[in-house]
């Protein structure tokens, strides 16, 4: 299980997805896997980003069934850096991990600073609370369809892309305070359902775990949401965060899906009585109205205290989450 702790980063943070580039980018070309009549395989929405992000076809190998090439082999093209046309007789072989720095096979790492305080509060949250969790998938075509075009429309302004982290935090503010029950604590042999909400997101640094949260998530725009996380990310980056930045959260999100996982058990950061985790967009083979499409999708994990909330309300609240995922045009 991954979980967060509130303890001040040392290192550089990346929070969000795998991005999606505006531009057109150029791509060496490689072999493409034709179909009978001489066409490229590829799936409805990979042609629809080949589209938006200026990337051809012809030059991609596809990683999906039959060699189909699907969304996310055009957007990894489009990610990758500008090259020059080079025929390319096999795909090369994977290129080895990179090695977990300042870690060698054998040594004793002692087990202090923030690292401790991880070990202490993800113990303390096991051993002191009652946690289940929920599993649901949410058709993230939309969602993924606003992301992109608010991230061109916003990033000569900001000076920077909306997220899908910044969404997911605008998504569940906006659920928090339709479910306060998600927006509580248990204090001795009293529940505290809090009067404001600070959504925090869990992210990695320099090894660790720290959550940093937006305050008051609920009351601001989707735009005032991107700037206060991008200020986040900068303090964390400059290792500048303060005590308000990692103190107060109200409920957390955990987002795991840039790394390609799934779906996931987080562990509660207490004494918040839920946290999200937020898998990987995948494009899958749904069955709708009597045919098979490929959709885009993700999986979403809730992780209560049964002590504070019911499964049924848990349910209610994940079920709404999704529901403003596959519609998240409701919040504009």
């Amino acid at each position: 299980p991954v979980a967060p702790a509130p303890a001040p980063p040392p290192a550089p943070v990346a929070p969000a997805p795998a991005p999606v580039a505006a531009q057109p980018v150029a791509v060496a070309p490689v072999a493409a896997v034709p179909s009978a009549d001489g066409r490229v395989k590829a799936s409805p929405l990979a042609k629809r980003v080949a589209r938006e992000l200026g990337v051809d076809l012809a030059r991609l190998v596809g990683s999906g069934p039959g060699g189909r090439i699907i969304e996310r082999d055009v957007t990894a093209a489009a990610a990758a850096p500008a090259a020059a046309p080079m025929p390319v007789a096999a795909a090369p072989p994977l290129a080895p991990a990179p090695a977990v720095p300042d870690v060698a096979a054998g040594q004793v790492i002692p087990l202090e600073g923030v690292r401790r305080v991880i070990a202490e509060r993800m113990q303390q949250s096991l051993q002191g609370s009652a946690q289940v969790t929920l599993v649901a998938e949410a058709d993230a075509r939309r969602f993924h369809e606003l992301r992109t075009e608010l991230a061109s429309r916003h990033e000569s302004a900001l000076g920077f892309r909306i997220s899908y982290n910044d969404l997911l935090i605008r998504i569940c503010a906006h659920a928090l305070r339709e479910h306060p029950r998600a927006n509580s604590s248990l204090e001795g042999d009293a529940i505290r359902l809090h009067d404001v909400v600070n959504v925090g997101l869990a992210i990695e640094a320099g090894g660790d775990l720290v959550v940093a949260n937006v305050k008051h998530a609920d009351r601001k725009s989707l735009v005032e949401i991107a700037s206060d996380l991008r200020g986040l990310v900068d303090r964390a980056h400059a290792n500048k965060l303060d005590l308000d930045d990692i103190t107060g959260g109200t409920f957390t999100i955990s987002n795991l899906g840039v790394y390609g996982i799934d779906a996931f058990t987080p562990v509660l950061n207490p004494p918040e009585s839920a946290i999200l985790g937020v898998g990987a967009l995948r494009e899958k083979a749904v069955a709708r109205d009597g045919e098979v499409t490929a959709e885009l999708s993700m999986t979403l994990s809730l992780t209560f205290d049964h002590r504070i909330i019911d499964g049924a309300p848990a349910a209610r609240f994940l079920a709404r989450i999704r529901e403003l995922i596959e519609q998240p045009y409701l919040l504009l």
